[in-house]
């Protein structure tokens, strides 16, 4: 597992009660490399963490971080699916804008796609997290039906090992790229 990951990760965990307690949404963590802390990057990283340990060590200490922001979560129960409520909708939004802007400049945006569908992840992360809402359901079916026509299914595009906590049935954008339209094919976009 990349460093980087662990120290979000330490950071995150340590700096839960305090972002939980805020009305910030974007949390600035303490080493400015570090990305600002939400419950969607938090989520993220610890599924992440989990497939890429490396040694017992590291699988020890990420096990340790699970239970500290399991232990968070149950203790700011209201705050915390108040709070994933909140990023929900906002990655929502940026998810939606990353495939707009893709259907008005496809060249520019596809080689993005690996990077940007981690907003797509964090939704189904938080969604898990929030109680159920057919507004927030229906928004994500919106997206996903965008997403569906502009997908070409393929190979896992993250880490191989990501495989085993990113199952296709649950993760299926992971699983192909969107395809690069030709000028002619943009104008049906």
């Amino acid at each position: 597992m990349p460093d980087k990951d662990l120290a979000f990760l330490r950071a995150g965990t340590a700096a839960l009660p305090d972002y939980l307690q805020a009305g910030e949404l974007f949390w600035p963590l303490p080493r400015t490399s570090l990305p600002r802390l939400t419950l969607g990057g938090l989520l993220l990283s610890l599924r992440r963490a989990a497939a890429l340990s490396s040694g017992p060590a590291q699988a020890n200490e990420v096990a340790r971080l699970q239970q500290a922001v399991d232990q968070e979560r149950r203790r700011q129960r209201a705050r915390w699916e108040g709070k994933a409520a909140r990023e929900l909708e906002a990655r929502l939004r940026m998810w939606r804008n990353f495939l707009d802007d893709y259907r008005s400049t496809p060249e520019e945006y596809a080689s993005s796609y690996a990077y940007e569908v981690r907003l797509r992840v964090m939704i189904a992360l938080l969604q898990a997290e929030t109680p159920p809402s057919i507004h927030t359901d229906e928004a994500i079916r919106a997206v996903d039906l965008l997403l569906q026509a502009l997908f070409q299914p393929g190979e896992f595009i993250w880490e191989a090992p990501l495989r085993s906590v990113f199952p296709q049935d649950d993760f299926w954008y992971l699983y192909g790229r969107l395809r690069y339209g030709t000028p002619q094919e943009k104008k049906t976009l």
